[in-house]
């Protein structure tokens, strides 16, 4: 799997870092430019630094809404693993990140790497499972600070050591897996049953946070995601569906019949 170093150094500063995303300035700005996908936006601020927002491939961290410290534990997880000491405000580090694509939001999406290589800046380099294994993306799912968020542009043989880190991350009790509740329903009653729900896949909550905006029961939910046409796969079948084939609602209680790390999505930008 062929992707595009490039070198440079993580501005958290520059930005609203997460649990999965950051500001990232390159040493050469053009090396962003000609990814497959959408074009990636370019920030510049009013002291001419110019970063792009990253988007780090096959994980997805809660939104910082949630009202539970697992979304700030994945923000703080992050700031650490890209070399700083857990802060949104600590100095810029160096690193590196391995992309072929823009994603949907126009950000490089990527596997993350604090640190130096003696790579040359914008080659081509293969990433191996070893090599993947090093990255911030797989680290944060072993600790349980993320979700899988697997898309078909990912190749198979990165996927699936992803996948058995979530399970590995599951069987331990780490992180969010102590207290998800995706596969055993949580309770909706509205925009304000948003605050304390407990952890739940990121996309799953996401839904609700929209529908919420209009609707205060479960009602009409099911044909809502319908609508809105979103292509999953359950990979270990093959089966082909939409969101809504994996979401099950009873009364005011929601949840989702398949694991995270068994689905795929179809990216927006293929």
């Amino acid at each position: 799997m062929s992707f595009r170093l490039i070198k440079g150094v993580f501005a958290p500063r520059l930005g609203r870092p997460d649990g999965d995303s950051v500001r990232f300035k390159p040493n050469n700005i053009n090396r962003v430019k000609g990814l497959k996908g959408k074009k990636i936006k370019i920030y510049k601020n009013s002291a001419g630094e110019r970063s792009v927002q990253l988007r780090y491939e096959g994980i997805d961290t809660m939104e910082k809404a949630a009202a539970t410290p697992y979304s700030s534990d994945a923000t703080k997880e992050n700031m650490k693993l890209i070399g700083g000491p857990g802060n949104v405000n600590q100095p810029d580090t160096t690193g590196y990140i391995l992309t072929r694509r823009g994603g949907p939001n126009n950000r490089p999406i990527c596997f993350v790497y604090a640190g130096t290589t003696s790579e040359s800046d914008g080659s081509s380099v293969y990433l191996d499972v070893a090599r993947m294994k090093q990255s911030v993306n797989y680290k944060l799912l072993l600790r349980g600070h993320a979700y899988p968020m697997f898309y078909n542009t990912l190749f198979a043989d990165l996927r699936e050591p992803m996948a058995d880190a979530v399970v590995r991350a599951w069987q331990d009790d780490k992180g969010v897996w102590a207290v998800d509740r995706t596969m055993t329903g949580v309770t909706f009653s509205g925009e304000a049953s948003l605050d304390d729900m407990p952890p739940i896949f990121p996309k799953l909550w996401r839904r609700l946070k929209e529908w919420a905006a209009h609707k205060s029961t479960l009602n009409g939910f099911i044909d809502w995601l319908a609508a809105k046409n979103e292509h999953t796969e359950i990979i270990y079948s093959a089966h082909d569906g939409q969101f809504e084939d994996v979401v099950q609602v009873s009364g005011n209680q929601v949840w989702m019949t398949e694991w995270p790390e068994d689905l795929k999505f179809r990216s927006q930008g293929t």
